[in-house]
């Protein structure tokens, strides 16, 4: 049994080697259930069987924390079709709460008159955002029409872009959150967005 540790978001790889476990012909002849009840699953991949035994995988699914906590342990049961009231096997897996980061932001700075469209990358964004993305642009809420989420986007990593407004020049505070989080919000990204005045004379080289 591999490292029993991963990310609230799931997709964490748990590899599994079990003796005296019923003949599985493909990856639907067992079910692995986190947590208490049958509705959190997580994708079974049999990798092989021999008379020394079974090796599969187990894709964890998400499984967000509450109330601030850094970690939860969970019990898993993998359920063989097969004889499931005497080989079902059960083993802990502990959930750790994960951050956003800000990955990447292009471009970081444009033209104070607006209209620029910035591209941001993040990992461990709550994905899918129900409800969407709100950005707050120097404390203004862009309309939700100037902000999208790429379709690439999965737990691991949210792409979106949004439309800067017009404002002065200055560098400028954004807050991006879940539409659906509280205040505050653990899930929040903050950075500075350059806003320039090009009307004003610039150096230039000969």
């Amino acid at each position: 049994l591999s490292d029993r540790v991963g990310p609230e978001i799931g997709m964490d790889t748990i590899k599994i080697h079990i003796t005296n476990f019923p003949k599985m012909e493909g990856d639907e002849d067992a079910v692995a259930f986190f947590g208490t009840g049958n509705q959190t699953v997580g994708q079974v991949v049999l990798s092989q069987q021999s008379v020394s035994g079974t090796e599969l995988m187990i894709v964890t699914p998400e499984y967000r924390l509450t109330n601030g906590e850094p970690s939860k342990t969970v019990l898993v049961r993998l359920v063989p079709a097969t004889r499931p009231e005497d080989r079902t096997v059960t083993f802990d897996y502990t959930y750790q709460a994960v951050n956003p980061a800000l990955i990447s932001l292009l471009p970081s700075s444009g033209c104070s008159e607006g209209g620029v469209r910035v591209q941001a990358s993040i990992d461990y964004f709550p994905f899918p955002a129900d409800g969407g993305v709100r950005v707050e642009f120097n404390g203004l809420e862009l309309d939700i029409s100037n902000v999208h989420v790429l379709d690439i986007s999965d737990q691991l990593n949210t792409f979106l872009s949004f439309i800067t407004p017009a404002s002065g020049p200055a560098e400028l505070p954004v807050k991006m959150t879940p539409r659906n989080c509280g205040n505050p919000c653990r899930h929040a990204i903050f950075f500075s967005f350059l806003h320039v005045d090009f009307s004003l004379p610039q150096l230039v080289s000969p």
